[in-house]
């Protein structure tokens, strides 16, 4: 019996409609913010490659280990020359560069590594709460992919010597964190083609309850409230901002 029902309640869930115009244009609008700014990096790359090559012609024909042995040869002949003039600040100064160099190679590579290891934890960080926040949200599983994309450029992660690495988005100036930006998102124009409809819900993606479930929108349109409104607006000016939001109004707070 109890596979019987819960086969039947995945007979009843409503599934996306792939065909329906909303979620196409919603998709080819979110494959389009993607691709644009692809196609302006893959431009900028292919230009940089270019001037790279111009260089490289320069040195055509030349043989790197050959030009490296040519180098140092002239380096020590320069130094016993000057040992045999008793010039010995030129060779503190050669062998000051030598070192100079060598240290200028070792800290950028150190450098190097050391960026690469904060943008992983920094694109791990963001990859972790992002996914956490859309499962959350209810976003249909052939989406996750492409709305992780869609929202990944609009997460910030800041680092706090205290706290350490902190994942939050700006909406109207205001840090959210990222299951709060998650839950706005779905339940705005944009995000609601790519929430699952639930059971028995008869499609679309409906509006999940948020921080504020419990207590009515004095924003909304069907619980509109003067007095509640002017009360938030002097408490809690966030609390505002969000129910703004949530109701689709200008956020003045």
């Amino acid at each position: 019996m109890p596979d019987d029902i819960e086969n039947k309640e995945k007979e009843n869930e409503t599934k996306i409609d792939l065909n329906d115009p909303a979620v196409v244009a919603a998709i080819e609008a979110a494959v389009s913010a993607k691709i644009e700014p692809i196609n302006a990096k893959k431009n900028e790359i292919l230009d940089e490659k270019k001037k790279l090559q111009a260089k490289l012609e320069a040195f055509d024909g030349v043989d790197p280990e050959e030009f490296k042995a040519l180098k140092a040869a002239m380096a020590e002949k320069a130094e016993e020359d000057a040992k045999e003039k008793g010039d010995w600040q030129a060779i503190l100064d050669q062998r000051e560069t030598k070192y100079q160099t060598q240290l200028e190679k070792v800290t950028t590579e150190l450098t190097g590594r050391a960026e690469r290891a904060e943008k992983f934890a920094k694109d791990l960080i963001v990859k972790t709460e992002l996914t956490s926040a859309l499962v959350k949200a209810k976003v249909s599983e052939p989406f996750m992919g492409a709305v992780e994309m869609l929202l990944r450029d609009k997460i910030t992660v800041s680092e706090d010597e205290a706290k350490g690495f902190k994942a939050f988005a700006e909406i109207d100036g205001d840090h959210v964190n990222v299951a709060e930006f998650v839950r706005l998102w779905s339940e705005s124009e944009e995000g609601k083609h790519f929430v699952s409809a639930p059971a028995n819900g008869g499609g679309g993606g409906g509006v999940k309850p948020g921080a504020n479930s419990g207590r009515s929108n004095p924003w909304k349109a069907d619980s509109k409230n003067l007095t509640e409104q002017a009360k938030i607006l002097r408490t809690d000016r966030a609390l505002a901002r969000q129910l703004q939001r949530e109701a689709g109004v200008a956020v003045t707070a």
